[in-house]
């Protein structure tokens, strides 16, 4: 093993026959000795390298008594300094030790064995106090960068010598910030005047537990905040010799976010029951609507049921508007893409919003370009249109004016151009505008800044989930005051072009159901509508019945769901075992899709034989209603 490096010794001393008496006496192995005899000497000295100590004569020739100590102490600092003196001015050395000197040694008294151990002595001790002092100050640097407030606390002892109080030695500065005082503000009070998680009495009893059993305790604990909220704060207790150390970090985020993620949790659970219940009710509810449709045919006008008939089918109207809010709030609907009219769909959301907006807004439109088409699903798109204004309304409660403009734009890197470019709505106020820290955060889900029963905070997540989902994007502008505007970019498509279909004989329609219930409701309408309608309840069955009836269909509609495969694939195998113009998908709500080939309409339970009519009309683009 390496034998430790010489001790590096300096000696001042003008005396050349005690200079080399303290040389002898240092052995050359383990001490590395340089000279000089003057004060005048030490700088140049002490520039050839660095040294462990400084024996220094009192006694020099430029100086003596405690101004060479206090000369060598300013050319030297940090240096242990040994001084040596003669019998006669001892005394002088006592004062220069009082002053900072390491130790001092009478030259009439040394001999060969107490000169190295104290050389060593000196300098092992120097060496253990600069050890000591790193470490204090790596200790003090780590807990100061660190996130969590730290606290050491003394323990006070009683007569039986069990902690009984404590009382605070040191802290980082986040504690002082936590706590709004410094450590001489608390040094002194009793703890539960200022403990820091605001326990008291609670707190001396943990502290005790770990001065007297020596383990550490780790807990959370909750206090009710200046907002009346709860926070949260994760408190850890260590033991040392004489106390304990306290750290405190505030986990009210982590605490929340796990709220939030627990809320989440249960809205999954709760929209897989909602996509359940509106699937089998909007099965009703399309019963209900075929069942009053095909009565109020057979009824003459002025039929004293009709009235009441009509009474029940706004009743189903409503009914099926509820299944509809289930399945957009779960997003279990499916998305009817087709080309829409935008500024069509904003002149009639306007229009609706007039009935809903007080007096003391004034509503404007500025439609650049009345021919601009998206692919999109109409009713989400008048859903994003419609929430977008309602917030604004809610922006501006002494009133404003609320302004939506329709064009085109080219200045969007986030969205990809369609066929015919990029379209552009914005949705503008005059309300009271968003800092920026509420607009980093405003498409968050459960975000809201409304009061607490006045707002969900899904909102403007789901318009940001519609149009994202629509291939588009949507971005804020807004300052405290000066109102705010949402614009929403998509990509432009053409408009849809009407291509009739000749038909010589009523065309034929092949239904796919395994629900009967549907299948009559769904069969009775195409009938009205001159269909020639062959049933099935499964694709095998389906598949029989086309390639034995020698027909071409027009019209094949499938649910989405089969016993023995899925709709899209049904529709394809069928497409590819006889001729088929047109199909159509009946969608319920929390149906998973696969790929669809080849163009194919979707309904959504529940709808009328107007849907169904509106639906066939689009696919064979006559623009006209079916015949019956």
């Amino acid at each position: 093993m390496a034998s430790d490096p010489p001790i590096r010794v300096l000696l001042v001393e003008d005396n050349p026959g005690d200079a080399r008496l303290i040389k002898e006496s240092l052995q050359p192995s383990r001490f590395e000795v340089r000279m000089c005899d003057r004060l005048a000497e030490l700088r140049p000295t002490l520039a050839t390298g660095p040294v462990d100590i400084i024996l220094l004569d009192l006694g020099l020739p430029d100086g003596s008594g405690l101004d060479s100590f206090h000369q060598a102490a300013s050319l030297a600092p940090g240096v242990p300094i040994v001084v040596l003196s003669g019998l006669s001015d001892e005394d002088v050395a006592v004062k220069a030790v009082r002053e900072g000197a390491q130790d001092y040694l009478v030259k009439g008294r040394l001999d060969d064995d107490p000169l190295p151990r104290i050389v060593r002595h000196t300098v092992e001790r120097r060496r253990s106090d600069e050890a000591l002092r790193r470490s204090e100050a790596r200790f003090r640097a780590a807990i100061e960068a660190g996130p969590d407030a730290f606290f050491i606390l003394e323990a006070l002892r009683d007569a039986s010598g069990r902690a009984c109080a404590f009382t605070l030695r040191d802290m980082n500065s986040r504690a002082a910030k936590l706590m709004g005082a410094s450590i001489e503000q608390l040094s002194g009070r009793p703890l539960e005047e200022w403990d820091p998680c605001g326990q008291g009495a609670s707190s001396l009893v943990q502290y005790s537990r770990v001065v007297e059993t020596r383990e550490t305790i780790e807990e959370e604990l909750s206090a009710e905040g200046a907002d009346g909220g709860l926070t949260w704060t994760q408190r850890q207790i260590f033991p040392l010799a004489d106390g304990v150390a306290v750290v405190v970090r505030d986990i009210t985020t982590r605490k929340r976010l796990e709220e939030r993620l627990l809320q989440t949790q249960k809205m999954e659970a709760v929209g897989q029951l909602a996509a359940g219940v509106a699937h089998d009710f909007r099965n009703l509810v399309a019963a209900i609507q075929a069942h009053l449709a095909h009565s109020r045919r057979l009824l003459p006008a002025d039929h004293p049921a009709v009235e009441c008939l009509n009474h029940i089918g706004d009743a189903a109207e409503q009914a099926g508007g509820i299944a509809g809010s289930l399945l957009t709030f779960t997003r279990s609907s499916h998305a009817r893409k087709r080309p829409v009219n935008l500024p069509a769909s904003v002149e009639q959301a306007v229009g609706l919003l007039r009935h809903s907006l007080p007096a003391t807004i004034l509503v404007q439109t500025d439609i650049a370009d009345p021919e601009i088409f998206v692919n999109a699903d109409g009713t989400q798109l008048q859903q994003v249109i419609m929430n977008l204004a309602l917030n604004a309304r809610d922006a501006m409660p002494h009133g404003g004016t609320l302004t939506l403009a329709v064009g085109r734009t080219e200045d969007d890197s986030t969205v990809k151009p369609g066929p015919e470019g990029l379209a552009r709505v914005t949705v503008r106020d005059t309300g009271t505008g968003m800092s920026p820290e509420v607009i980093a955060r405003i498409f968050e889900p459960y975000y809201t800044t409304k009061p607490r029963g006045q707002g969900t905070g899904l909102g403007l997540s789901i318009i940001h989930g519609i149009v994202t989902d629509h291939g588009g994007s949507i971005a804020v502008d807004s300052r405290p005051g000066a109102g705010a505007a949402f614009t929403l970019v998509f990509p432009a498509v053409a408009a849809p072009v009407a291509v009739p279909v000749p038909t010589t004989r009523p065309p034929a329609a092949l239904l796919i159901d395994p629900n009967l219930f549907v299948r009559e409701v769904v069969a009775s309408m195409l009938a009205s509508m001159n269909f020639e309608v062959l049933q099935a309840s499964d694709y095998t069955t389906a598949l029989r019945l086309a390639k034995g009836s020698g027909r071409q269909f027009e019209l094949v509609v499938a649910a989405a769901v089969l016993p023995d495969s899925d709709g899209p694939g049904c529709i394809r195998r069928i497409r590819e075992a006889t001729p088929v113009a047109h199909a159509i998908l009946i969608v319920a709500g929390g149906d998973t899709l696969g790929p669809v080939e080849g163009e194919c309409g979707f309904l959504n339970h529940p709808f009328r034989r107007a849907d169904l009519s509106r639906e066939i009309d689009r696919l064979r683009g006559a623009g006209g209603p079916v015949p019956g």
